[in-house]
């Protein structure tokens, strides 16, 4: 039966079991002495007693019946919410009410606390040569260490190989010592996997913003410290302030203001960049790119977005970008598609993320099945929690792209998990392979998975032709099958905010010879 069905039903019982008890009670009481009255001609004081008592006794009767079930299915209920079920920490929502919590508590009361971000390294190889339940071992064993440090330290599942732990009056130098202990603690639970460490501290002294700024950004430093301790090779803890001055964290207050009216006028223009197909020279579709009116001030999209992070409002500007780019392609001709970006917090913020956009996209006048969605790497590092919106997505009819494959974080694992229609991959990566070594073996990684699975291809960044001709003779080099479908690029046609489509000749193949 289902938990509100069988909640209201145990209330139902509850209730009519006090009720019968208080009417048992005045049937008893009206039997033992129907006919009395008191000689001021009212009720009898022994029957007033008797009602008072019999619904003060109804009370506890309740609460035996079937309230104290109820309380107890309630918190059953509240745990399943707020608690990860493989590992028994607090998950991810836990961790943003408890991280604005502190934040609150640090600026009324004063101090300073640190939060770490920990990052399991190289799990997926872990995950995918051991199987899953070596790989889930891995996972409780870790939270069985973070829950033995210190009582007042509380720590949290935010994702799927990604711990998060806050730890109240506490400095950077104490936060490192604390870390260095858990990582001596796990070496032999873990079975010699590494993790890294991301350290940012929260000064109240530095506060300049509302509550859930400060949250943000101390969430955004302790991640670029993640990421610097990624990039330095692993099992490394690195804390935002030795980085602090090379960090692109310096959003300025014209930004931020500048966001604001954004958000506030909501002027944001849209351009299209066309996809061609490198084989037939036809137009895929095109690449829907937001931008912010000129008037603003802003650099750019991603100057945009870094003031909406300080103001904690990237959902509100992402929805304004998609917003924009759907209602300048409603005229989209038929044998087109539109790639549509789609900031990361989309996928794990709860709710129904794909019912939202379908409505979104039909409400322009389009199908899901015109829409690519393209999901970023910054997305795909918490896969355990967006897998669940991407698949029914797919479900709905939309296409799915992984974007920027081969560059920073976007593991080349995640191709099978994500199973894309289509593989964008980073002008870096088809660079790199001119050397061989890593860089090949990740073409080679990219090229044949698209061969053996049907996705296609697209290779991003051709701004000349001898990019483009190298990137076509580095997969013909790796196979006769392997190939780079699509192609985007500045030589293929730069971003326009004039619809392409809308010109009064078609849009034909811009290099005079095939390639």
């Amino acid at each position: 039966m289902p938990p509100r069905r069988l909640f209201l039903l145990q209330l139902f019982t509850a209730f009519i079991g006090a009720l019968v008890f208080v009417v048992a009670g005045l049937l008893a009481v009206q039997a033992r002495s129907p006919q009395r009255v008191s000689l001021l001609g009212g009720p009898d004081p022994f029957s007033v007693w008797a009602q008072s008592l019999s619904v003060l006794l109804a009370i506890p009767v309740f609460y035996l019946l079937g309230a104290r079930t109820l309380a107890g299915r309630f918190g059953a209920v509240a745990d399943q919410a707020t608690l990860d079920g493989l590992t028994g920490l607090h998950n991810h929502w836990s961790f943003q009410e408890a991280l604005q919590q502190e934040v609150r508590e640090t600026q009324r009361y004063g101090g300073a606390f640190t939060l770490a971000l920990i990052n399991v390294d190289d799990f997926g190889f872990v995950d995918d040569s051991g199987g899953h339940q070596e790989g889930d071992a891995v996972l409780v064993n870790l939270a069985m260490a973070l829950r033995t440090g210190r009582s007042v330290d509380r720590a949290f599942r935010t994702g799927g190989d990604e711990f998060a732990v806050i730890m109240p009056h506490t400095d950077l130098d104490e936060a490192v010592q604390g870390v260095e202990r858990l990582r001596r603690t796990t070496q032999l639970r873990i079975g010699g996997t590494t993790f890294s460490v991301g350290l940012a501290v929260f000064d109240s002294a530095s506060v300049d913003t509302d509550t859930r700024t400060d949250a943000t950004v101390l969430r955004d430093r302790a991640e670029t410290a993640l990421q610097e301790a990624k990039r330095r090779g692993r099992n490394e803890v690195v804390t935002f302030t030795e980085i602090a001055e090379s960090a692109r964290q310096r959003t300025s207050a014209a930004t931020i203001t500048a966001v604001r009216h954004l958000l506030r006028s909501r002027r944001m223009g849209a351009a299209f960049q066309p996809i061609w197909n490198l084989d037939t020279h036809q137009v895929i579709g095109y690449e829907g790119l937001a931008r912010p009116a000129l008037g603003y001030g802003l650099a750019g999209p991603q100057d945009a977005f870094s003031g909406a992070a300080r103001l904690g409002r990237v959902d509100e500007l992402d929805a304004l970008c998609r917003e924009s780019i759907l209602t300048r392609a409603a005229d989209l001709p038929d044998d087109a598609l539109l790639f549509l970006n789609v900031a990361s917090d989309f996928f794990d913020r709860g709710g129904q993320p794909g019912q939202q956009l379908r409505r979104e996209v039909e409400t322009a006048g389009l199908k899901p099945h015109r829409v690519v969605i393209e999901i970023t790497g910054n997305a795909s590092e918490h896969m355990n929690l967006v897998a669940g919106p991407i698949q029914q997505m797919r479900s709905l009819g939309f296409h799915l792209a992984l974007d920027d494959v081969g560059s920073g974080d976007a593991r080349i694992g995640l191709l099978s998990k994500v199973r894309p229609d289509y593989v964008k991959v980073d002008r870096a990566v088809v660079s790199s392979a001119r050397d061989g070594g890593d860089g090949r073996a990740v073409l080679t990684a990219i090229v044949m998975y698209a061969a053996e699975s049907g996705a296609i291809v697209i290779a991003e960044g051709i701004e000349t032709e001898e990019i483009l001709h190298h990137l076509v003779g580095a997969a013909r080099t790796i196979s006769k099958q392997a190939r780079f479908v699509g192609g985007q690029g500045y030589l293929l046609g730069r971003p326009d905010t004039d619809p392409p489509w809308r010109g009064a000749t078609p849009l034909t193949w811009p290099l005079p010879t095939m390639v």
